[in-house]
């Protein structure tokens, strides 16, 4: 009796000590622990803590970080991704950062410095082709209902129909668009050229004092034509379709590493350059420019490499324009200024041309019309580029450029 009393003691303080959430030893085959449930809320507490410890918190806006957008080549933004949907836009230069805010919500009253953009963004005004274009690449051409351009100036398939159906407005001059008209349009946001111009400052201002959200879009400020369509995820990020952006700019992307894949065991590089020519002389590029990349990009060396570094053009006399060119082996004018398609036009410039090298070999070429609105076809400009500097019987007329005859 007293032996099955001590048993029964046991069971007793088993179950109580169960009860109060204690473990106990061995159970069975001596090697499985009982796990009670207040050792489970323990361990979820620390979870929580550990998630709470690796939260990145974003110093702009205070809130949590869940992705970053990984920026490989452009230099003038960067995008966050954030709790609850808000997407900031970090603009590197001459704008003020975005705050996406989703749909339902508010941004954070304590936050400033940043521009305050309500999602979804549906109704875009584009004041540069270039905008329209990388739009147009990731499949959200629908959202562009106002533009600085005519219809009849317009290269890109589908503009000119979408003005005479009113889909699109063409709403004056980027420097001095009618407002009302603007207005009307209802735009979720306004995307200006990148420029600190008079002119422009005076766009931005009346922008905001008509209560109309804006941006300027940087990609002209980037030495890389990489970066120049990395940009495309700016406006993943604007119309919440980051997948597509991605897509896009990784196509891109492969088709300029295959060119170089062609050209990275090249010895005897030819040279290459950009040129126009203006009223008063020729402008050339500067060495850190991004069409000089592209040429190089595809294979050539830049044949006007000591006219200093920086991006942007600088202006030349005539003469020592045909002192630096003379030997170079291509050479492509870009139709900004004079407009030229043929040989009697570019020697009406001046016989001395006639004695460039590219000139007597048949390497000189010029833009076409549609080059300025084909930022999105940059990988493919880069392949022509490499036809035209190492191809065998390249054809005279290509999609962005075409030899001068």
């Amino acid at each position: 009796m007293k032996k099955f009393k001590n048993i029964l003691l046991i069971l007793l303080i088993t179950i109580l000590l169960a009860a109060c959430g204690k473990s106990v030893e061995p159970k069975t085959n001596g090697d499985t622990e009982v796990v009670t449930e207040a050792d489970n809320i323990k361990e979820e507490k620390k979870d929580e803590e550990k998630v709470e410890e690796k939260a990145e918190i974003d110093e702009l806006t205070g809130m949590e970080i869940e992705s970053e957008e990984e920026i490989k080549f452009a230099k003038s933004f960067d995008i966050k991704y954030l709790k609850d949907g808000f997407v900031l836009i970090d603009m590197k230069e001459n704008s003020e950062s975005l705050l996406l805010v989703p749909e339902g919500k508010e941004a954070p009253k304590d936050i400033e410095g940043l521009k305050i953009i309500q999602k979804p963004i549906e109704r875009i005004a584009a004041n540069s082709t270039t905008d329209v274009a990388m739009l147009k690449a990731i499949g959200e051409l629908d959202k562009v209902n106002a533009v600085t351009t005519d219809k009849g100036d317009w290269y890109i398939d589908g503009i000119d129909e979408r003005i005479d159906s009113g889909d699109i407005c063409y709403i004056g001059k980027s420097t001095s668009p009618d407002y009302e008209l603007l207005q009307s349009r209802e735009p979720d946001i306004v995307l200006l050229v990148s420029s600190q111009t008079e002119a422009f400052q005076k766009v931005r201002d009346k922008l905001t004092e008509i209560g109309l959200n804006w941006s300027n879009v940087n990609n002209n400020i980037e030495d890389d034509p990489r970066g120049r369509i990395e940009w495309a995820k700016f406006f993943g990020a604007l119309v919440d379709n980051r997948e597509a952006a991605n897509k896009y700019f990784d196509e891109q992307i492969n088709k300029i590493e295959e060119i170089e894949s062609k050209t990275k065991d090249i010895t005897d590089r030819k040279t290459a350059a950009y040129f126009r020519i203006t009223k008063d002389g020729y402008t050339v590029k500067k060495a850190d420019d991004y069409s000089v990349k592209m040429l190089e990009l595809a294979g050539a060396d830049y044949g006007l490499s000591d006219i200093g570094e920086d991006t942007g053009i600088t202006k030349v006399s005539a003469e020592d324009f045909i002192k630096m060119a003379e030997n170079i082996d291509i050479l492509i004018h870009e139709n900004m200024g004079a407009y030229i398609t043929n040989m009697d036009e570019l020697l009406e410039h001046g016989d001395h041309l006639a004695d460039l090298l590219a000139v007597k070999n048949g390497d000189i070429w010029t833009t076409d019309k549609n080059y300025w609105q084909s930022l999105d076809k940059s990988a493919d400009m880069i392949m022509e580029l490499y036809d035209m500097i190492y191809g065998e019987d390249t054809p005279d007329d290509l999609n962005y450029y075409h030899r001068i005859k």
